[in-house]
């Protein structure tokens, strides 16, 4: 795989150099997917998920995705194709947060209401899987769902803003409507048509549907600057944090403080790699997954 990844994710401030089994776009409202049925077997949602898209890719058992800031639904062809490579079984089902993709934006969300949604997309136990940004929203979503959530995995995630913004420091202060001329003159610089790896342009597909526009990444910054509301402490299920030493764009410290302070959870320390690291340890992540 290529040492360098492009994206537009905003928790990497480089923003220029930074097979599928089964697939189900709802661009309408979303499918909530029961942990027991068939792959594609599938019930409508409710109110509480009203608008939000899901993409679900893969045969195994499920894993809720949350992608990163930016991102889309369709990180769960990302990392179904990255499972097919390591040899993971696993149906990935992947969600638009509000604002990205094809979800209507909603002003003044915060990590519990979309947790609320989340919870809304999957039945039964499942696992979660939150990247950067998403972080937050999958330990949330743990503490809502209690013990249906078998397992949170999260890779360079974001911690509480008291351990430091990294990437996002440079919002602080900033009104919301400075927040978002910020990130629409962020999402005006052009990604690469290909990567030249196919499961890494399948990342890439997502970050570039997560940018379509700059509604659903100003909302995050909006809620990720604030304060947190989760009870890390009645977080059940156990949480594996893999972050690398070198990551500047969400700082090491916040996995640190995470891993302190959650009843069960484990620091996976990566020497090198900054905020992009996941992208050469795939297999390692995949499989602790599913663990």
């Amino acid at each position: 795989m290529p040492k360098e990844v492009p994206t537009l994710d905003l928790m990497d401030r480089q923003l220029s150099t930074a097979s599928t089994a089964f697939g189900v776009h709802c661009p309408h409202g979303v499918w909530v997917v029961h942990a027991s049925s068939p792959v594609g077997r599938a019930t409508a949602g409710d109110a509480r998920t009203a608008g939000v898209a899901t993409e679900i890719a893969g045969d195994g058992p499920v894993v809720l995705v949350f992608h990163g800031t930016p991102g889309s639904r369709l990180d769960a062809k990302f990392w179904s194709a990255a499972a097919a490579d390591a040899g993971v079984e696993a149906r990935f089902v992947g969600f638009d947060r509000p604002g990205y993709g094809a979800a209507p934006s909603q002003p003044g969300r915060s990590l519990s209401t979309v947790a609320e949604q989340a919870t809304a997309v999957v039945d039964g136990q499942v696992r979660l899987l939150g990247v950067s940004g998403g972080g937050p929203f999958a330990l949330t979503t743990a503490e809502r769902m209690g013990d249906c959530a078998l397992s949170v995995t999260i890779a360079s995630g974001l911690g509480p803003p008291e351990c430091g913004l990294g990437a996002l420091t440079i919002t602080r202060g900033m009104t919301e409507a400075e927040v978002n001329a910020w990130v629409a003159e962020i999402i005006a610089s052009e990604l690469p048509a290909t990567i030249g790896d196919d499961v890494l342009d399948l990342f890439l597909a997502s970050q570039k549907e997560g940018i379509r526009r700059p509604d659903g990444i100003a909302e995050d910054v909006l809620t990720l600057r604030e304060p947190w509301t989760t009870d890390l402490v009645a977080i059940t299920a156990p949480v594996t944090l893999f972050h690398a030493v070198d990551d500047e764009s969400c700082p090491i410290d916040g996995a640190r403080f995470l891993a302190r302070t959650l009843p069960r959870a484990e620091l996976v320390e990566w020497p090198d790699g900054g905020h992009m690291a996941a992208a050469s340890h795939l297999a390692e992540v995949l499989h602790r997954v599913v663990a």
